[in-house]
């Protein structure tokens, strides 16, 4: 009997030895883990928007992916998160790489063109105009009733943009070689603008629905090639229509259930603005025109370049740009298109487009397309209008004078 009790007594010790050596076996191994997720180390990764708002800042565990942060850019789609502030050589894989170091990503955004298309459509169309200009001689126009009598000596189209309204008319820009009323001379080494007075220009605009309006040459320098023209919508109170016949503006009122205030709207002439600054090389743009006197037309490239873009080398011409530099584009023009806005993606006006390296009758004629700054817009502006010196809220020039 002794020798069974001293081996239950030996088993039950060696039992009792077993369990506690497990119990100590799996109480190491757990402090281990816990130790481990408490110092396990961590990285910052710095998220570089590209969009206007602050960068974000994220702590992703050693060996662990990231997670993309949710970011937005109106009027842009996210390409994806670049290694390299240029946003070219390595794409990062949110999905696959892992974070082993303080890591800097940085968003590459690109141009949604379905949205911009559609409002270019909706929206750029109301700011451009198409221009026809008859020119007749000075001896057929009777300065005070503003009424021209025989036939014109010729005449021709182009485009321009409104970018500004006041006491009833609205202010557009177009090119001086569209409407062709003056020229340069040099005298005494110094450039002298010189008003054409043996034509006088008979200028009708047409909006986006083809409504014509009769325009009043308000400016026009060829060293720009800019020249600005203003025109009223109204007549004896009365407003066109969409259909091009004129309207009781009551009517308006009286049909506002019928969808009649919702068609005004659709058809009112829109205020374009001007860009803060001049597009930047590799930049989206678009011109919208009315190439070969067809309205509503527009193109989308790039700037690539500035350089110098002078269509006739003589101060004689109608165009003479030669003080300054100007865009080079890609977003194909023709002639008709002259005067016409170049827009960025905001649809401001980034430029005006006014001629290239080889016009023809097609778009595929790969040439290069210029445009005039909008920097040089505002000094055409500033120095020949009389005009407040900064741009108020709406992004327009708030004139002073009467024209």
């Amino acid at each position: 009997m002794k020798k069974i009790n001293l081996m239950l007594s030996a088993f039950t010790l060696f039992g009792l030895l077993s369990f506690s050596g497990c119990a100590d076996k799996n109480s190491t191994s757990e402090s281990t883990l816990i130790s481990s997720t408490q110092t396990a180390e961590k990285h910052k990764v710095t998220f570089v928007t590209n969009n206007g708002s602050k960068d974000i800042t994220r702590n992703v565990t050693h060996g662990k992916v990231a997670t993309a942060p949710s970011v937005e850019k109106q009027f842009y789609k996210l390409e994806g998160w670049y290694t390299d502030e240029t946003c070219e050589l390595q794409r990062w894989n949110f999905g696959f790489d892992t974070v082993t170091e303080d890591i800097t990503l940085y968003a590459k955004w690109e141009v949604d063109f379905e949205n911009w298309v559609w409002r270019l459509a909706r929206q750029a169309s109301k700011s451009t105009i198409m221009l026809k200009v008859e020119h007749y001689n000075k001896n057929n126009y009777n300065a005070e009733t503003g009424e021209f009598s025989g036939k014109p000596s010729g005449s021709g189209y182009g485009s321009g943009v409104v970018f500004a309204e006041k006491d009833g008319y609205y202010y557009a820009l177009t090119n001086n070689h569209v409407v062709s009323n003056s020229t340069t001379k040099i005298e005494n080494g110094e450039t002298i603008d010189v008003m054409n007075f043996t034509t006088v220009p008979k200028i009708t605009i047409y909006d986006h629905y083809i409504n014509p309006y009769s325009a009043q040459l308000i400016l026009s320098m060829n060293r720009y090639d800019l020249a600005l023209v203003r025109f009223s919508t109204r007549s004896d109170d009365y407003n066109y229509s969409p259909s091009g016949g004129m309207i009781d503006p009551d009517y308006i009122d009286a049909a506002n259930k019928a969808g009649a205030e919702e068609d005004y709207n659709n058809y009112k002439i829109r205020i374009a603005k001007f860009a803060e600054d001049d597009p930047e090389i590799g930049e989206n743009v678009s011109s919208y025109g009315a190439p070969i006197a067809q309205p509503g037309v527009c193109t989308i490239g790039t700037v690539f370049d500035y350089r110098g873009g002078c269509i006739y080398d003589h101060e004689y011409s109608s165009s003479w740009i030669h003080e300054f530099d100007v865009i080079y584009h890609s977003a194909s023009i023709l002639s008709g298109n002259s005067g016409g806005p170049l827009y960025d993606v905001n649809l401001d006006i980034a430029g005006i487009n006014y001629g290239s390296s080889g016009l023809n009758d097609t778009f595929t004629n790969g040439g290069v397309f210029w445009a005039i700054p909008i920097s040089k817009v505002r000094e055409f502006l500033d120095l020949y209008v009389v005009a407040d010196t900064t741009i108020n809220t709406e992004g327009q020039y708030t004139f002073l004078g009467d024209f």
